[in-house]
Parts: structure tokens; sequence; C-alpha cells
């Protein structure tokens, strides 16, 4: 049985990031096999375990399949991945507001271990960010829609931090750093099926 989400589901719409280029991989990352789904089914599954109904997922111009099968998700197409995962994140924000969502529950399609249960935790209260140590925020995020407009004036590659490290109200959410673990290289892959294999690792 799917957990218990205890807030407005309808008006928090989940975000995948999924445009990256993938090129310390070698391409092709999010639709490689790691503990029986692809990669990118990770994130959809452990939304799919809150509560939240389908949201949409940013790829790039050679949609993954992860994303052509996901039930119910909308993909958003970003033509200039090359422009850093802000150019993702502007398209996300835009998206969001032009549709009057109240909030967007931002995750990566490359981060297999992030559990259900901390997307509730992000989603309880708005806005927050995961805590990475204590160090910084970063995603999985749920992000207002005041600062989903800031997000329209992001450029780079460092993603959603300028908003996340400057923003006082914004609610760190920890959970352990081994689950915090992004796919960046082959060995990255292996090392994340391992841990979803592992017992001590809880899953959706």
């Amino acid at each position: 049985m799917k957990p218990h989400i205890a807030i407005v589901t309808d008006r928090i719409i989940p975000a995948i990031l999924a445009a990256g280029q993938a090129v310390r991989f070698g391409g092709d990352k999010l639709d490689q096999l790691c503990a029986g789904k692809r990669l990118g089914e990770w994130a959809v599954a452990a939304v799919e375990a809150t509560g939240l109904p389908p949201g949409v997922i940013v790829t790039n111009r050679q949609v993954p399949h992860f994303a052509n099968v996901a039930s119910g998700w909308k993909t958003l197409q970003n033509d200039t991945p090359e422009a850093g995962i802000s150019s993702s994140l502007r398209i996300m924000a835009e998206y969001v507001l032009h549709h009057d969502y109240s909030a967007a529950l931002i995750l990566l399609a490359d981060m297999p271990l992030i559990p259900a249960g901390h997307l509730q935790d992000l989603c309880h209260k708005i806005p927050s960010a995961t805590d990475y140590g204590g160090q910084r925020l970063g995603v999985p995020a749920t992000l207002s829609r005041a600062l989903l407009t800031e997000c329209l004036e992001l450029t780079g590659d460092r993603g959603a931090g300028p908003i996340l490290s400057h923003n006082p109200y914004i609610r760190g959410v920890s959970i352990p750093s081994a689950l915090l673990l992004d796919v960046d290289e082959p060995d990255d892959l292996m090392q994340a099926e391992q841990r979803i294999q592992d017992s001590t690792v809880r899953r959706p």
C-alpha cells in the first residue's frame, strides 16, 4: 500500500530533470538497467510511492525510453541542454507557473536512491530542500511559486544552488549521505545497484 501524504497533492507538481548529456557516462545513461529498473525509473517510482500525481519530465532532444513509458507523465523538451541544468529549470518553471501550480517538487533522474519518505518530508513544508551534510542545500527540493519565478533568471550549470543558498526561509531536510549518490559514471551505476540490493537501503 502506498503511504498517505497529508498535503494538497493536486497543487504540487513533481518535476524530474533528465536532460543531461551524460558525457562522463558515455551517453544513454538514464535507460541503463539498475537493480531491475532503468535508472530514470527509480525517480518515477519514488514519486509514485508518495501518492503525488504524475508530473513532468524535462528531457533533451532524444527522449529516454523511461520517460516515454512513464504513465501519465508529460515530457518537456530542452533543446539547449548544453547550456546547463539551469536551462531545464527554466523550462520546468515556465510550465509550472503557467499552469498555476502552487509548488514544484524537483528531483534528478540520476539519483536512484532517494526514498519516497524523503520526498514526502519535502512536501510537508514549502519551500524545503535536501540538506547535504549541513554545508549546503540541494535537490530534491520543493520550491514555491516565488522561488520558481527566480528560476527563470538562472544561467549556467549550478542548478538551483544560487536560489537555495541565499534564502533563509528554506527548510533543510536531511537524509543519510549514502542515499545522495548521483550516477555520473559507470562505476556510480554499479555502486547504486549494490546499495539498492543491500537490505539496509529502503526503497519505495
